[in-house]
């Protein structure tokens, strides 16, 4: 039964239906929801601060939703294909509503299948990209930009996804950031995700991706690479009849570097910042029915930084409701 249910997720995968969508409904708290230092001490420019309470970490709750959708039109040229898709998601705190996140996403383009080449279950897209972004309910930026991906399903038992993508982004100033358009600049990430079917309902997954982001301040401008891997392990439903609604148990850890390319004057003469983020998560798929799913998850985060303002750890749980359509 485990091994069905693999090989119908690939089988989805490699060839989805016209339409799809799924949404995701949930309850979050987390112990330093606005990403901030646990000390009120900093140092800025060799000088000690004390911040204020609103500066310093702070627990809150969120309502956290999410939603995909996915638009295939074939164009009846040996399987090529335009493809949309669409992602919201959405976090709105209960007491610090200045990080309440909006985020909007859509990408549109054609598929290739390439087995014209001789690339057997393997589809090659190009696409254009939108995103809107709104941060404490005010417009935070907004970006246009495109992508290349490659899907292959050619080698057993394995699936690889690798795409470059780059996204122009213009940022706008407000009062609480005033500064904003000193982010201006085009964002571009080259990644891959790569998972590999290691026994009956086990399913290795590795992804990696290096970034760089351009900016009007070189404060402000950075590398990025990244990396994560994680299991998930497909088992028979404890609470039903064996092979039905089987649950899934999903844990993963990964890290990031990130050097910026000048130090950021109002806090070091001398030193660019350099960030490096450690996080681990686990989450449990517990099936209602066919096509709706209750999702429990935990995560810890830490990111240790040259900068005292950037030093910060979070722990963060989450309940909520999956739809799939």
């Amino acid at each position: 039964a485990k091994v069905k249910l693999y090989l119908q997720q690939v089988a989805v995968e490699a060839e989805p239906a016209p339409f799809s969508a799924s949404l995701f409904t949930g309850i979050r708290w987390e112990s330093n929801a606005n990403a901030a230092p646990a000390s009120q001490s900093v140092t800025l420019n060799g000088i000690d601060f004390t911040l204020d309470q609103q500066s310093v970490a702070q627990p809150d709750w969120s309502a956290v939703n999410i939603g995909t959708l996915h638009y295939s039109f074939d164009l009846k040229n040996q399987g090529d294909r335009i493809e949309f898709d669409a992602l919201t998601y959405n976090a709105n705190y209960f007491d610090l509503t200045d990080i309440n996140l909006n985020f909007f996403e859509a990408t549109l383009g054609p598929s290739f299948n390439m087995k014209r080449l001789g690339w057997n279950k393997t589809r090659l897209f190009a696409y254009g990209i939108g995103d809107e972004v709104l941060l404490g309910n005010d417009q935070y930026f907004s970006a246009g930009g495109g992508g290349v991906r490659l899907l292959t399903f050619a080698a057993p038992r394995s699936i690889l996804d690798l795409r470059i993508e780059t996204r122009v982004r213009e940022f706008t100033n407000t009062s609480d950031r005033p500064t904003n358009t000193l982010r201006n600049g085009a964002q571009t990430r080259f990644g891959g995700y790569y998972s590999y079917y290691l026994a009956p309902g086990v399913v290795l997954i590795v992804q990696g991706y290096n970034q760089r982001e351009n900016a009007e301040a070189d404060f402000y401008a950075n590398w990025e690479v990244g990396a994560s891997a994680g299991i998930n392990w497909t088992f028979a439903n404890p609470l039903a009849v064996a092979g039905r609604y089987p649950w899934t148990f999903q844990i993963g850890a990964g890290g990031l570097h990130r050097r910026y390319d000048d130090p950021d004057p109002t806090i070091s003469q001398t030193e660019s910042e350099v960030d490096r983020t450690f996080w681990a998560r686990a989450a449990l798929i517990v099936p209602v029915n066919d096509t709706l799913a209750m999702v429990p998850q935990v995560e810890i985060r830490d990111q240790s930084s040259n900068y005292d303002i950037s030093n910060y750890d979070d722990f963060s749980a989450l309940v909520g409701l999956q739809k799939r359509f």
